[in-house]
Parts: C-alpha cells; structure tokens; sequence
C-alpha cells in the first residue's frame, strides 16, 4: 500500500468511525435549530436588573435564543420600534401612551411583571423631602404640602403618585408649585431648595439621601399600594407571527426573575454593578423593585391607572384588561419551569 493509499485509508477510517462521526448519526436525524435571534431594549438601570442577570446566567441562551441588546432614548425611539416591528421587547415604565396606542388599534401587549410596588418593606420608589421641612414638623400632616415646590410632570411615572399624594392631602394641584425636574437633577434641586418634595426611584432614593439635604418621608405603598409601575411588552412579531420564540423568551426571562430574587447575592451584585456602571456598595445598599416569580401583573392596578389618566386627560378611552395584557406566555413559561 503506497503511504498516499494508507493516509485516504486512515481519513475514511476516522470519518467512518471517530467519536461523533457522521457513521453515529442515523441518516434521517435532524439537525439541532439554530438559535433564534430576538432584540430588545434594555437600559443600565436598576429597574433592569432581572433582564440583566437573564442574559449573564445564560438563561436566554438556554431558551434557546439570541438576545440583541438595543439602546434607545426611552420611548421616543423604542415605543415606534415596537408598534413597526423593529423591536421585539420593550421593557419600561407605564404611561399614557401605551393605552392610546393599543386603543387605537396597534398590535403590543403586556405580558408580565418587571416592577411593582408591595405594600411593605424596603421602597424602591418613594417621597422624599426636604430635611429641614420634616424635621420642624411641617409635613406632620399630608396637607403641610399646601404651598411646597413639588417636581411634576404630566405624562411622567412620577406624576400618578404626586396627583395621588394631593388627592390623599385634601390639596388641589393649583395650591402647589409643580416643577419638572428630571430624575438626575433632582439631588442639586434639593440641596439648592429649588424643589420641597419629590417622587423617584433608585439607585436616586440612596443617593439623595446620602447627600443628607432630604429624606425619605414617604414610601410608595402609603400612596399607591399595589401600583404595577414596570412591565415586559411584546410586539408584533412575537405576538402573531413568531410566538414560540416569545414562549423561548419568556422562560429565559422569568429564569432570570427567579435568580433575581434570591437577593443581593455577590453574583447578582455583580451583574447588577456591570450592568449600570453603579458601585458594588451602592448596589447593595439600594432597594431592588419587586419582581413576582410568576411574572403575574396587577391588571387591577393598570385599570385603576388607565381611569385617572382618562381623568386627567391624557388618554382617549379605558381599554379593557383583554385588550392590553396577554397572560399566555407567563402560563407556558410557568408551566416549563415546573417541569410540567
């Protein structure tokens, strides 16, 4: 045999017989799918944190996905993205525009939890207010807001728990000072005296209080217990046209959610920091927004939302729950967790 013969020998040899060779396989096996590639929006944000710890733990890939991370500015870009099919997954805070936009015909839903407030523990939404002003006992009672500088916004989160709070108080929003201040100009407000009181989130809660010029006067829950502020929404494609890969992301994500909630482990602290660009210390030491493992979303409360935003003038008509949340996904995702 001629060592030209002999190496053809030894090539068919290993082909036919090697450790997963073709000779293995029966011939009709088939083939592994590829993994399905989704987009979706993310933010460096606390309120991500679930959706973070998903794709670090690899539980999207699981799924068997490909997530493409997408950043936009809010839903200036990403609320179009997601009614014209660019955008898989919008992950956000509840606003009027969502409703008019389901009302008048466009094809997104919720379809689970991403943050909501409970009716006790650590906040990760709350009032905070000048120091001095609690201090002195000004705010003793809800109507000591009567006059106050109070940050306000119309169509922003903030502002349904502020009319809330002057509902509570007995006060009319014109016996107020409201003044738009954005999120991360609210600690120079406060420690200039240009704002009395606020409505935020963390990581700011944290960090304006440490800044020492305001305190937490309020949490969430005395205001608007129950409030289902964040949300996962689907759009289009997952919805009609590809629904088995948004079954695949839902159970990567409420994996995510149950990583999540096993607390402020070092890997979650971790993943947290990495993915906002926040201090390990200051991670920790912030309240994380609650998250159920079921993915469950309190329709009741977006009802009760969608009737003061019609109140207020902000939406054309109250859609009903059938309308907006579709609960099919979070059924399959918790039945697949189960081993069921």
């Amino acid at each position: 045999m001629t060592l030209r013969s002999s190496v053809a020998a030894l090539l068919t040899l290993t082909v036919l017989s090697g450790p997963g060779s073709l000779a293995e396989a029966p011939a009709d096996a088939p083939l592994a799918a590829p993994p399905k590639t989704i987009k979706i929006e993310v933010s460096p944000y606390m309120a991500w944190a679930p959706i973070h710890i998903a794709q670090a733990e690899g539980c999207f890939r699981e799924a068997g996905l490909d997530v493409e991370y997408m950043t936009m500015r809010g839903d200036r870009e990403g609320l179009p993205a997601v009614v014209q099919g660019r955008l898989d997954v919008l992950a956000g805070f509840i606003r009027p525009s969502y409703f008019n936009l389901i009302g008048r015909g466009a094809n997104i839903r919720f379809v689970a939890d991403k943050g909501h407030v409970e009716d006790e523990g650590c906040s990760y939404r709350a009032f905070l207010a000048r120091r001095e002003l609690v201090e002195s006992g000004a705010l003793a009672s809800l109507d000591g807001i009567r006059g106050l500088r109070l940050s306000g916004e119309k169509t922003a989160l903030s502002f349904y728990g502020t009319s809330h709070l002057l509902a509570k108080a007995g006060v009319l929003p014109e016996e107020v000072v409201l003044i738009h201040v954005p999120t991360a100009a609210k600690l120079d407000a406060f420690r200039t005296g240009a704002i009395d009181i606020a409505n935020t989130s963390e990581p700011w809660v944290t960090r304006i209080i440490r800044a020492g010029d305001a305190v937490l006067w309020l949490p969430d829950h005395e205001v608007t217990p129950g409030f289902q502020h964040s949300f996962i929404l689907f759009g289009p494609r997952l919805l009609e046209t590809d629904r088995d890969a948004g079954r695949k992301f839902m159970v990567g994500y409420l994996r995510g959610v149950r990583i999540y909630n096993q607390g402020k482990t070092d890997r979650n602290v971790r993943i947290v920091a990495e993915a906002t660009g926040l201090d390990e210390e200051l991670v920790r030491a912030t309240c994380w927004p609650p998250v159920r493992n079921s993915g469950e979303i309190d329709t009741a409360s977006m009802s009760e939302y969608q009737q003061w935003a019609f109140e207020q003038g902000l939406i054309d008509s109250v859609i009903p729950v059938e309308r907006f949340w579709d609960p099919s996904f979070i059924e399959h995702a918790n039945h697949v967790l189960r081993g069921e």
